[in-house]
């Protein structure tokens, strides 16, 4: 699915569909991606990240379960999308940024990255294996 140009509409992705497509195949599937980040942390510069992705009913418990601690929580209800917020950040081999927010109240975590290209965005869905991710239309701005 490609992220620019016309408008598309919202595709659910399934990875035992996203693993099956070619260039997954070569990752090795979700640890050993995860196995290649480098995370973040607070206060290091970052480029413009674009949300790409999201996943529903994901507990905070579950989340920090399979990333581990975040390297920022907001507790500000005012400076976040309203009620807490878990982050995580990791640079990847190719100095890209893929991030994670997780929207504590609504278990709703949103994907971000710094490179919207097709292989971007379906190799960062792998740090939210297993459950569903939906691609969204088109990249946003963060």
């Amino acid at each position: 699915m490609s992220l620019t140009g016309q408008q598309q509409s919202f595709t659910s992705v399934r990875f035992e569909e996203a693993c099956k497509m070619p260039e997954m195949v070569s990752l090795g599937l979700d640890q050993a991606f995860l196995n290649t980040l480098t995370p973040i942390a607070q206060g290091q510069p970052a480029p413009q990240l674009w949300e790409v992705a999201f996943a529903l009913g994901i507990s905070r418990s579950a989340l920090r379960a399979h990333l581990g601690d975040p390297f920022y929580v907001e507790t500000d209800s005012r400076c976040s999308f309203g009620g807490e917020e878990d982050w995580w950040a990791y640079r990847t081999p190719a100095d890209k940024v893929v991030a994670v927010c997780l929207r504590v109240p609504y278990e709703h975590a949103v994907l971000y990255v710094s490179e919207t290209s097709d292989y971007s965005v379906q190799e960062s869905t792998l740090l939210l294996r297993p459950w569903t991710v939906t691609l969204r239309d088109k990249p946003y701005p963060y």
